[in-house]
């Protein structure tokens, strides 16, 4: 007869707590990615909601034809679609789409900050500049005749 080699057994209380001690790692990285996507978020809700408000000063500004002031607040507001873009591109963010009820407010909500960080500061700009020719002023940072 030939003998053939077995691999030793694993006992069963072994393979559960190898099972057990895999479910649990498994579980704390779960844990982390969402503290650290929550994190980011609440970060990028930051950098959005400021964002908004620079674009509101930056309506009053223009209506009060303090034109330096608009220019500021409009470039502000445009950074700060960008922190909030660059935030929600965050890997940890990534992973949450996966969620179905969270993927699409994310997604949403990264368009709206793209849109914002490339729309606003260039027809801010824009604007001022057309007001300022109406006015007949210099827009802010535009040197003066040659």
């Amino acid at each position: 007869m030939i003998r053939r080699d077995r691999a030793p057994r694993v006992r069963p209380h072994v393979r559960r707590r190898a099972v057990a001690v895999f479910v649990g790692l498994v579980f704390v990285e779960v844990v982390i990615v969402i503290v650290v996507a929550a994190w980011v978020l609440l970060g990028a809700r930051q950098d959005l909601q400021q964002a908004r408000d620079d674009s509101a000063a930056g309506r009053v500004a223009l209506s009060e034809l303090d034109l330096a002031a608009a220019e500021r607040s409009f470039a502000s507001a445009a950074d700060g679609f960008d922190r909030g873009a660059s935030a929600l591109r965050n890997p940890a963010v990534r992973l949450t789409r996966v969620l179905p009820v969270i993927q699409p407010n994310v997604a949403a909500t990264e368009a709206l900050a793209v849109s914002g960080a490339r729309v606003l500061a260039p027809v801010g700009s824009q604007v001022i500049a057309a007001v300022a020719r109406h006015l007949g002023d210099q827009p802010p940072g535009a040197s003066g005749p040659e």
